[in-house]
Protein backbone atom coordinates (compact mmCIF):
# COMPACT_ATOMS: atom_id res chain seq x y z
CA UNK A 1 0.00 0.00 0.00
CA UNK A 2 1.42 3.42 -0.53
CA UNK A 3 1.80 5.90 1.78
CA UNK A 4 -1.13 8.23 1.10
CA UNK A 5 -3.28 5.30 1.99
CA UNK A 6 -1.79 3.86 4.83
CA UNK A 7 -3.96 4.38 7.96
CA UNK A 8 -2.03 6.61 10.07
CA UNK A 9 -1.05 5.94 13.58
CA UNK A 10 -3.52 8.31 15.37
CA UNK A 11 -6.18 8.43 12.82
CA UNK A 12 -8.86 8.19 14.93
CA UNK A 13 -9.34 10.92 17.58
CA UNK A 14 -12.10 9.14 19.44
CA UNK A 15 -11.87 10.27 23.24
CA UNK A 16 -14.36 10.79 26.41
CA UNK A 17 -16.17 13.54 25.70
CA UNK A 18 -17.61 13.93 29.48
CA UNK A 19 -21.31 14.94 28.16
CA UNK A 20 -23.48 15.83 31.86
CA UNK A 21 -25.83 12.74 32.22
CA UNK A 22 -28.35 15.06 33.65
CA UNK A 23 -29.15 18.06 31.39
CA UNK A 24 -27.96 15.25 28.54
CA UNK A 25 -30.12 12.13 28.67
CA UNK A 26 -28.32 10.96 24.99
CA UNK A 27 -25.41 10.97 27.18
CA UNK A 28 -24.94 7.12 27.79
CA UNK A 29 -25.73 5.76 24.25
CA UNK A 30 -23.11 8.10 22.83
CA UNK A 31 -20.47 7.23 25.42
CA UNK A 32 -21.78 3.33 24.74
CA UNK A 33 -21.14 3.59 20.74
CA UNK A 34 -17.83 5.44 21.01
CA UNK A 35 -16.39 3.22 23.19
CA UNK A 36 -17.44 0.21 20.97
CA UNK A 37 -15.81 2.15 18.76
CA UNK A 38 -12.37 2.57 20.36
CA UNK A 39 -12.48 -0.94 20.80
CA UNK A 40 -11.83 -0.89 17.23
CA UNK A 41 -9.64 1.68 17.44
CA UNK A 42 -6.89 -0.27 18.79
CA UNK A 43 -7.03 -2.67 16.60
CA UNK A 44 -7.06 -0.65 13.10
CA UNK A 45 -4.26 1.74 14.10
CA UNK A 46 -2.11 -1.74 14.54
CA UNK A 47 -3.09 -2.80 11.31
CA UNK A 48 -1.78 -2.17 7.64
CA UNK A 49 -4.62 -1.96 4.97
CA UNK A 50 -3.91 -5.48 4.42
CA UNK A 51 -4.57 -6.66 7.77
CA UNK A 52 -7.65 -5.04 8.27
CA UNK A 53 -10.98 -7.39 7.42
CA UNK A 54 -14.20 -7.16 5.91
CA UNK A 55 -15.55 -7.80 9.34
CA UNK A 56 -14.08 -4.95 11.03
CA UNK A 57 -15.02 -2.78 8.52
CA UNK A 58 -18.83 -3.92 8.53
CA UNK A 59 -18.64 -3.76 12.61
CA UNK A 60 -17.07 -0.31 12.27
CA UNK A 61 -20.27 0.79 9.72
CA UNK A 62 -23.06 -0.50 11.79
CA UNK A 63 -21.46 0.81 14.96
CA UNK A 64 -21.33 4.44 13.07
CA UNK A 65 -24.52 3.87 12.19
CA UNK A 66 -25.79 3.62 15.71
CA UNK A 67 -24.00 6.40 17.06
CA UNK A 68 -25.42 8.35 14.11
CA UNK A 69 -28.71 7.42 15.56
CA UNK A 70 -27.96 8.55 19.13
CA UNK A 71 -26.89 11.56 17.57
CA UNK A 72 -29.84 12.15 16.13
CA UNK A 73 -31.84 12.38 19.59
CA UNK A 74 -29.23 14.66 20.44
CA UNK A 75 -30.28 17.19 17.91
CA UNK A 76 -33.57 16.69 19.02
CA UNK A 77 -32.58 18.15 22.40
CA UNK A 78 -33.74 21.84 23.64
CA UNK A 79 -30.19 22.62 24.82
CA UNK A 80 -28.51 20.97 21.76
CA UNK A 81 -30.71 23.26 19.24
CA UNK A 82 -30.66 26.18 21.18
CA UNK A 83 -26.51 26.12 21.36
CA UNK A 84 -26.55 25.66 17.50
CA UNK A 85 -28.93 28.30 16.71
CA UNK A 86 -27.12 31.27 18.56
CA UNK A 87 -26.07 33.39 15.84
CA UNK A 88 -22.04 32.98 16.18
CA UNK A 89 -22.28 29.50 15.87
CA UNK A 90 -24.85 29.32 12.51
CA UNK A 91 -21.28 29.63 10.37
CA UNK A 92 -19.78 26.93 12.45
CA UNK A 93 -23.36 24.29 11.77
CA UNK A 94 -23.25 24.95 8.04
CA UNK A 95 -19.94 23.39 7.91
CA UNK A 96 -21.14 20.91 9.76
CA UNK A 97 -23.31 20.02 6.70
CA UNK A 98 -20.91 21.10 4.16
CA UNK A 99 -18.86 18.26 5.85
CA UNK A 100 -21.80 16.07 5.87
CA UNK A 101 -22.25 16.65 2.04
CA UNK A 102 -18.10 15.64 1.90
CA UNK A 103 -18.76 12.55 3.50
CA UNK A 104 -21.78 11.58 1.52
CA UNK A 105 -19.74 11.62 -1.58
CA UNK A 106 -16.94 9.70 -0.21
CA UNK A 107 -19.09 6.94 1.23
CA UNK A 108 -20.58 6.87 -2.81
CA UNK A 109 -17.49 6.76 -3.88
CA UNK A 110 -16.87 3.73 -1.89
CA UNK A 111 -20.37 2.22 -2.80
CA UNK A 112 -19.55 2.47 -6.22
CA UNK A 113 -15.71 0.59 -5.97
CA UNK A 114 -17.77 -1.95 -3.99
CA UNK A 115 -20.66 -2.52 -6.80
CA UNK A 116 -17.64 -2.61 -9.57
CA UNK A 117 -15.21 -4.86 -7.71
CA UNK A 118 -18.09 -7.16 -7.32
CA UNK A 119 -19.29 -7.22 -10.44
CA UNK A 120 -15.42 -7.76 -12.15
CA UNK A 121 -14.99 -10.93 -9.26
CA UNK A 122 -18.51 -12.28 -10.62
CA UNK A 123 -16.97 -11.98 -14.26
CA UNK A 124 -13.73 -13.32 -13.13
CA UNK A 125 -15.57 -16.53 -11.30
CA UNK A 126 -17.91 -17.34 -14.15
CA UNK A 127 -14.55 -17.14 -16.29
CA UNK A 128 -12.88 -19.92 -13.80
CA UNK A 129 -15.39 -22.24 -13.83
CA UNK A 130 -15.93 -22.10 -17.55
CA UNK A 131 -12.03 -22.93 -18.23
CA UNK A 132 -12.46 -20.29 -20.72
CA UNK A 133 -8.42 -18.96 -21.13
CA UNK A 134 -8.93 -16.33 -23.48
CA UNK A 135 -12.55 -14.79 -21.03
CA UNK A 136 -10.07 -15.52 -17.99
CA UNK A 137 -7.12 -12.99 -19.19
CA UNK A 138 -9.64 -10.24 -20.37
CA UNK A 139 -11.02 -10.05 -16.90
CA UNK A 140 -8.54 -10.71 -15.02
CA UNK A 141 -6.85 -7.91 -17.41
CA UNK A 142 -9.67 -5.67 -16.41
CA UNK A 143 -9.15 -6.39 -13.20
CA UNK A 144 -5.84 -4.93 -13.14
CA UNK A 145 -7.00 -1.86 -14.62
CA UNK A 146 -9.81 -1.20 -12.22
CA UNK A 147 -7.30 -1.77 -8.99
CA UNK A 148 -5.29 0.94 -10.82
CA UNK A 149 -8.19 3.41 -11.35
CA UNK A 150 -9.10 2.37 -7.76
CA UNK A 151 -6.13 3.52 -6.36
CA UNK A 152 -6.35 6.79 -7.70
CA UNK A 153 -9.52 7.57 -6.64
CA UNK A 154 -8.85 6.40 -3.58
CA UNK A 155 -5.87 8.81 -3.02
CA UNK A 156 -8.18 11.71 -4.34
CA UNK A 157 -10.50 10.89 -1.58
CA UNK A 158 -8.01 10.61 1.38
CA UNK A 159 -7.03 13.55 0.44
CA UNK A 160 -10.22 15.06 0.80
CA UNK A 161 -10.97 13.61 4.37
CA UNK A 162 -7.67 14.54 5.57
CA UNK A 163 -8.90 18.45 4.55
CA UNK A 164 -12.19 18.02 6.47
CA UNK A 165 -10.36 16.85 9.23
CA UNK A 166 -8.16 19.38 9.69
CA UNK A 167 -10.94 22.27 9.05
CA UNK A 168 -12.37 20.10 11.81
CA UNK A 169 -9.38 20.47 13.82
CA UNK A 170 -8.30 23.80 13.07
CA UNK A 171 -11.61 25.45 14.59
CA UNK A 172 -10.95 27.42 18.13
CA UNK A 173 -13.52 26.67 21.09
CA UNK A 174 -12.36 29.93 22.92
CA UNK A 175 -15.57 32.43 22.23
CA UNK A 176 -18.04 29.17 22.72
CA UNK A 177 -20.10 29.23 26.44
CA UNK A 178 -20.20 26.09 28.67
CA UNK A 179 -23.02 24.22 26.46
CA UNK A 180 -21.84 25.61 22.66
CA UNK A 181 -18.74 24.33 23.31
CA UNK A 182 -19.83 20.65 24.62
CA UNK A 183 -22.22 20.23 21.64
CA UNK A 184 -19.74 20.79 18.72
CA UNK A 185 -17.17 18.54 20.75
CA UNK A 186 -19.99 15.63 20.73
CA UNK A 187 -20.53 16.17 17.06
CA UNK A 188 -16.59 16.88 16.17
CA UNK A 189 -16.05 13.37 18.15
CA UNK A 190 -18.38 11.93 15.64
CA UNK A 191 -17.14 13.84 12.68
CA UNK A 192 -13.57 12.70 13.49
CA UNK A 193 -14.99 8.85 13.87
CA UNK A 194 -16.78 8.85 10.45
CA UNK A 195 -13.41 10.30 8.76
CA UNK A 196 -11.61 7.16 10.62
CA UNK A 197 -13.96 4.79 9.30
CA UNK A 198 -14.37 5.82 5.70
CA UNK A 199 -10.61 5.63 5.83
CA UNK A 200 -9.88 1.97 6.69
CA UNK A 201 -12.80 1.35 4.38
CA UNK A 202 -10.84 3.13 1.25
CA UNK A 203 -7.74 1.87 2.69
CA UNK A 204 -8.96 -1.87 2.66
CA UNK A 205 -10.78 -1.56 -0.95
CA UNK A 206 -7.53 0.09 -2.48
CA UNK A 207 -5.35 -2.56 -1.72
CA UNK A 208 -2.47 -2.45 -4.89
CA UNK A 209 -2.30 -5.58 -7.11
CA UNK A 210 0.03 -8.11 -6.39
CA UNK A 211 2.48 -7.49 -9.89
CA UNK A 212 3.30 -10.73 -11.69
CA UNK A 213 6.84 -11.56 -12.54
CA UNK A 214 7.19 -10.25 -16.39
CA UNK A 215 6.00 -12.71 -18.80
CA UNK A 216 4.11 -14.42 -16.22
CA UNK A 217 0.33 -14.39 -17.81
CA UNK A 218 2.35 -15.95 -21.03
CA UNK A 219 2.50 -19.46 -18.82
CA UNK A 220 -1.66 -19.47 -18.21
CA UNK A 221 -2.23 -21.27 -21.87
CA UNK A 222 0.01 -24.13 -20.53
CA UNK A 223 -1.32 -23.63 -16.75
CA UNK A 224 -5.44 -23.86 -18.28
CA UNK A 225 -3.75 -27.38 -20.29
CA UNK A 226 -1.84 -28.72 -17.87
CA UNK A 227 -3.89 -27.52 -14.45
CA UNK A 228 -4.53 -24.18 -13.16
CA UNK A 229 -2.44 -24.25 -9.83
CA UNK A 230 -2.54 -21.51 -7.21
CA UNK A 231 -0.07 -22.60 -4.44
CA UNK A 232 -1.47 -22.19 -1.14
CA UNK A 233 1.33 -21.77 0.95
CA UNK A 234 2.26 -18.26 -0.44
CA UNK A 235 -1.34 -17.00 0.88
CA UNK A 236 -0.82 -15.53 4.01
CA UNK A 237 -4.01 -15.60 7.17
CA UNK A 238 -2.98 -11.94 7.62
CA UNK A 239 -4.24 -11.36 4.75
CA UNK A 240 -7.51 -9.40 4.36
CA UNK A 241 -9.97 -10.36 1.34
CA UNK A 242 -9.01 -8.48 -1.45
CA UNK A 243 -5.13 -9.18 -0.88
CA UNK A 244 -5.96 -12.81 -0.76
CA UNK A 245 -7.72 -12.61 -3.98
CA UNK A 246 -4.70 -11.19 -5.53
CA UNK A 247 -2.70 -13.93 -4.55
CA UNK A 248 -5.01 -16.11 -5.70
CA UNK A 249 -5.10 -14.87 -9.24
CA UNK A 250 -1.13 -13.85 -9.79
CA UNK A 251 0.41 -16.94 -7.49
CA UNK A 252 -0.23 -19.50 -10.83
CA UNK A 253 2.69 -22.48 -10.91
CA UNK A 254 2.79 -25.59 -12.99
CA UNK A 255 3.34 -27.23 -9.78
CA UNK A 256 1.33 -30.16 -10.08
CA UNK A 257 0.32 -31.73 -13.38
CA UNK A 258 -2.40 -33.91 -11.85
CA UNK A 259 -6.03 -33.38 -13.08
CA UNK A 260 -6.88 -34.11 -9.38
CA UNK A 261 -4.80 -31.13 -8.26
CA UNK A 262 -6.01 -28.92 -11.00
CA UNK A 263 -10.02 -29.44 -9.82
CA UNK A 264 -8.73 -28.54 -6.24
CA UNK A 265 -6.60 -25.63 -6.62
CA UNK A 266 -9.64 -24.26 -9.08
CA UNK A 267 -11.85 -24.94 -6.38
CA UNK A 268 -9.83 -22.85 -3.73
CA UNK A 269 -9.47 -19.82 -6.26
CA UNK A 270 -12.80 -20.09 -6.57
CA UNK A 271 -13.52 -20.41 -2.93
CA UNK A 272 -11.23 -17.29 -2.03
CA UNK A 273 -13.39 -15.17 -4.94
CA UNK A 274 -17.10 -16.17 -3.49
CA UNK A 275 -15.34 -15.03 0.02
CA UNK A 276 -14.51 -11.85 -0.97
CA UNK A 277 -17.89 -11.14 -3.16
CA UNK A 278 -20.13 -11.99 0.02
CA UNK A 279 -17.34 -9.75 2.15
CA UNK A 280 -18.30 -6.82 -0.63
CA UNK A 281 -21.67 -7.53 -0.47
CA UNK A 282 -21.93 -7.40 3.44
CA UNK A 283 -19.76 -4.19 3.33
CA UNK A 284 -22.44 -2.89 0.64
CA UNK A 285 -25.05 -3.50 3.06
CA UNK A 286 -23.56 -1.87 6.54
CA UNK A 287 -22.26 1.30 4.09
CA UNK A 288 -26.18 1.73 2.96
CA UNK A 289 -27.36 1.26 6.19
CA UNK A 290 -25.01 4.17 7.36
CA UNK A 291 -25.86 6.09 4.58
CA UNK A 292 -29.82 6.27 5.48
CA UNK A 293 -28.25 7.56 9.11
CA UNK A 294 -25.73 10.03 7.76
CA UNK A 295 -29.17 11.56 5.32
CA UNK A 296 -30.93 11.76 8.57
CA UNK A 297 -28.01 13.77 10.30
CA UNK A 298 -27.79 16.00 7.82
CA UNK A 299 -31.67 16.44 7.29
CA UNK A 300 -31.94 17.45 11.09
CA UNK A 301 -28.65 20.15 10.63
CA UNK A 302 -30.75 21.63 7.90
CA UNK A 303 -33.95 21.87 10.00
CA UNK A 304 -31.77 23.03 12.97
CA UNK A 305 -30.24 25.65 10.65
CA UNK A 306 -33.51 27.19 8.75
CA UNK A 307 -35.58 26.72 12.40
Amino acid sequence: MADSTAMPESRYHVRSISLPTRSHPTATCIEEELSKLRALESLSTAQSGSQLKAESICVSLLGLAELHKCIENFLQMPQTQQALLHHQHKRWVEEMIDGSVTLLDIGGAARDILIQMKEIIQDIQSALRRRKLEVLLNKVTAYISFKKRVKKDVSSCLKTLKRLEEKYVACPLLDYDHDSAMVVRVLREVSSVAISIFWALLSFLSIPVSKPKVGRWNLVSKLMQRGLVACDNEVDVSMNEVESVDVALFALSPCNASKDAAVESSQTAQKRLKDLEVSLESVEEGLDFLFRRLIQTRVSLLNILTH
